[in-house]
């Protein structure tokens, strides 16, 4: 039997790794009751946009740094809540 190299090891290997984390395990969403999908988008730009701004850097250049604990805030304060839905 010839010796498989680490290379063709891990060609095999990989694929199944990805797959098993691929799971329908519930994920974090966005919910709120009787909203649209288009509701939400709205909110999430909005919410974003309030959560974000830019700073400049000399070596990096213009960079924008978003506040994720702003942005959860302003998507709460319309009623969203992040729960965790099972996925397809």
């Amino acid at each position: 039997m010839p010796k498989m190299s680490r290379y063709t090891i891990m060609l095999t290997v990989l694929p199944l790794l990805l797959c098993a984390c691929a799971t329908t395990a519930p994920q974090p969403a966005w919910v709120k009751s009787h909203a649209t999908a288009q509701e939400f988008y709205q909110a999430k730009d909005q919410c974003l946009q309030d959560a974000q701004r830019r700073e400049s850097y000399s070596d990096a250049g213009e960079v924008i740094i978003t506040d994720w604990d702003h942005f959860s805030a302003c998507l709460n304060s319309q009623g969203w809540s992040l729960q965790r839905v099972a996925r397809n």
